[in-house]
């Protein structure tokens, strides 16, 4: 059975990508969101679902202020 059909809702839709870009980004200490933006989204994406999840709209929107800041998004 696959993970869907074995846990249904309780995964995640968000996919977060596999890179090597994390560990360099915490090699030269550098947020993985300032050293490459695009795998960063997954994170930002990932973090909007749970949120949505737990009903937690305020800090969603503080996500988005973060989001249409200063960092790039897909």
């Amino acid at each position: 059975a696959s993970l869907r059909q074995h846990y249904g809702e309780k995964l995640l839709d968000t996919t977060i990508r596999a890179s090597i870009a994390y560990a360099e980004s915490a090699e030269r200490a550098v947020s993985i969101l300032d050293f490459r933006p695009d795998l960063a989204t997954d994170y930002l994406n990932v973090t909007d679902e749970l949120l949505r999840r737990l009903g937690m709209d305020e800090a969603r929107g503080r996500l988005g202020a973060l989001v249409g800041g200063t960092h790039a998004t897909a």
